[in-house]
């Protein structure tokens, strides 16, 4: 899972979900805000349960069935 391109996709997701157009972080890339953060983590969480690492998601379509 590349980090910067999840932390992207979710500051998005944040700022069209919960309405703030700017999601602030600290130096060690937490945020300031405690409940984006516990988001964050929730986030990343879930998006390892989804996609095992190793394991890459392909669209029906492009698979070739015998």
């Amino acid at each position: 899972m590349d980090i910067e391109k999840e932390r992207g996709a979710f500051e998005e997701w944040y700022k069209n979900v919960i309405g703030r157009s700017l999601v602030y972080k600290t130096y060690d890339k937490s945020y300031l805000n405690s409940k984006t953060q516990e988001a964050w983590e929730a986030w990343q969480a879930a998006k390892a349960q989804a996609i095992p690492e190793g394991f890459v998601l392909v669209k029906m379509d492009d698979l070739e069935l015998l």
